[in-house]
């Protein structure tokens, strides 16, 4: 109730610009512009909204003062950020190094063994691999699955990465380190050149 409060006192009875974006699942997304600034900055910044990652690529305006407008929102512990608590972060010890690929796991994940000896895994970071479509239907818990020949295009994509990669000295500029959550390990995520 609040955050429509603060939109209606502030956009009812007044000329506003809106620019739109684009169009996502028949959802029209647009930009509304109040003649003192971009009415969604301001609900960021008063902790009223988050940003959605599958709509920031359409903004016109770039997503980097939302973003700024969130985390500030976000360390003054506004509304729905109150009970917000800033993930721990991870220190990358060697945020770059090379060496030598000596095993694809699958469509995204490399075993590299640098100069000093050392078995590093990484996982490629902004790529999706092929998943297991979910048909919706009933699952066969009795039938074995082998991820790298049922789902479609998984070992196409290990092999492609294979043939590229396999014995190659690479670069790698590591991104992040995702922490591990739901049974899931930690990974180092990288661009490798």
């Amino acid at each position: 109730d609040q955050a429509k409060f603060f939109v209606e006192s502030r956009l009812l009875q007044r000329d506003v610009e809106i620019i739109m974006e684009g169009v996502s699942n028949q959802n029209i997304l647009g930009t509304v512009l109040h003649p003192n600034g971009n009415i969604t900055e301001f609900l960021l910044q008063e902790g009223f909204a988050r940003c959605v990652d599958w709509s920031m690529g359409v903004v016109t305006t770039g997503p980097e003062k939302m973003r700024a407008a969130e985390k500030n929102a976000k360390e003054k512990r506004l509304r729905i950020w109150k009970d917000y608590t800033p993930q721990a972060t991870i220190a990358i010890t060697e945020k770059q190094f090379t060496g030598k690929v000596i095993e694809i796991q699958n469509a995204d994940r490399l075993v590299i063994k640098t100069s000093e000896n050392q078995i590093k895994e990484v996982t490629l970071s902004s790529i999706r691999p092929p998943r297991m479509a979910d048909d919706g239907g009933p699952k066969d818990n009795t039938k074995r699955i082998r991820p790298l020949y049922d789902v479609p295009y998984m070992f196409e994509a290990r092999e492609f990465l294979r043939k590229k990669l396999i014995g190659k000295k690479v670069n790698v500029s590591v991104d992040y380190i995702r922490p591990g959550s739901e049974g899931f390990p930690e990974r180092t995520c990288a661009t490798v050149t």
